[in-house]
């Protein structure tokens, strides 16, 4: 079995793609990858021997030896914060336990995930409106007004062409309702 050297386990963490921060029992950090630096905005040699809490806000001793994960709020060097999905894992070294977080920056996704929560809420809100109009109907003028309405609501979840096809196909049924309307009424 072959051994790794020091600069080719250094390769492998700066080749995560996750910020990878290891600390002692103390909270002191004893190893930092490079995608660390460019999380938090420290150089490497800045972070080693850094306490843990102020950029990952934890209790150290809250920490369950073996694998656990945490959502949290995290801080840059500069001051800003950002979500943080943490995962822990635990390595048994000599004397102490050293621990390695696993940092991720979800903000993006928390973000992406709350717009996409606003338009399907939207979508419904715009469908319950065509079903209230259906409901109320007397005349076929209300009909189109209901798939106009949700061809609003495909539209507003559009998220490819398909979709956008769909809206326009549903406003062709909709002119073809008033047009048959607007027919029966000059009889």
């Amino acid at each position: 079995m072959t051994l790794l050297t020091d600069r080719v386990l250094i390769e492998l963490l700066d080749a995560a793609p996750d910020a990878m921060l290891s600390f002692d029992s103390e909270g002191l950090v004893v190893m930092a990858n490079m995608r660390a630096e460019i999380l938090f905005g420290y150089r490497r040699e800045d972070l080693i021997g850094q306490s843990i809490v102020p950029l990952v806000p934890i209790e150290i001793k809250s920490i369950e030896y073996g694998n656990s994960e945490i959502l949290v709020t995290s801080y840059r060097r500069d001051g800003t914060d950002f979500l943080a999905e943490i995962s822990f894992s635990t390595i048994e070294n000599h004397s102490s336990p050293i621990v390695t977080a696993t940092v991720r920056d979800v903000s993006v996704r928390s973000e992406v995930e709350a717009e996409r929560m606003r338009v399907k809420s939207e979508a419904e809100r715009v469908r319950l409106e065509a079903a209230a109009a259906l409901v109320t109907a007397k005349d076929e003028k209300a009909v189109a007004e209901h798939v106009r309405l949700e061809a609003a609501a495909a539209l507003v979840t559009a998220k490819d062409e398909k979709a956008v096809a769909e809206h326009v196909r549903l406003e062709a049924a909709a002119a073809l309702v008033t047009a048959e309307d607007e027919k029966a009424v000059a009889e």
